[in-house]
């Protein structure tokens, strides 16, 4: 076995056949996504008929010292996925929390921080760890309370959600 075939094998438990350049090279073209039949042409030279390169290719799919390494870069490239999906992943969070935190800090000319932005990145936070859907409603509304208003030195009373019925019997019976 080449140093190069044996780089990154460390952590591979079983001892892996070695294998013939033209084998090693069929294993490879397989990896990369090579359809059997090709990989056999390409990795032994073949001029002959395509029906006899698939029958070898075949062959060679089941060989005993094949096997084992297709299995091998199998797992090889489930692992690189996993590994490069979960980065993907924890970076996307990460830039999520710092948007958040962005959003809270940024405040509007009132001095209100951007709430509905931060919501939002929390909401994104939780669907990629899947704790909501798309189709979740999130509601991101503030409610402010208006102070005082006054014109003309007489203050305006607003009775929005009040029972304004009752406030106007109420009165009503105190002018009579």
């Amino acid at each position: 076995m080449t140093d190069e075939t044996k780089k990154g094998l460390e952590d591979f438990e079983p001892e892996l056949p070695e294998l013939t350049m033209q084998q090693n090279a069929f294993v490879k073209l397989i990896s990369q996504g090579y359809i059997p039949t090709d990989a056999y042409i390409e990795a032994y030279n073949c001029t002959g008929k395509r029906a006899t390169a698939y029958v070898e290719a075949s062959k060679l799919l089941k060989h005993p010292k094949i096997t084992p390494w297709i299995e091998y870069y199998k797992q090889v490239m489930k692992d690189h996925i996993k590994n490069e999906i979960k980065y993907s992943i924890d970076d996307a969070f990460t830039e999520f929390e710092e948007m958040k935190l962005i959003a809270l800090q940024s405040v509007d000319q009132y001095g209100r921080p951007n709430v509905q932005a931060a919501n939002k990145a929390i909401e994104m936070k939780c669907k990629l760890k899947g704790l909501m859907s798309d189709d979740t409603i999130n509601n991101n509304s503030i409610t402010m309370q208006m102070g005082d208003v006054e014109v003309d030195g007489i203050p305006l009373r607003f009775n929005i959600g009040d029972d304004t019925d009752a406030d106007s019997k109420t009165e009503t019976s105190e002018d009579t």
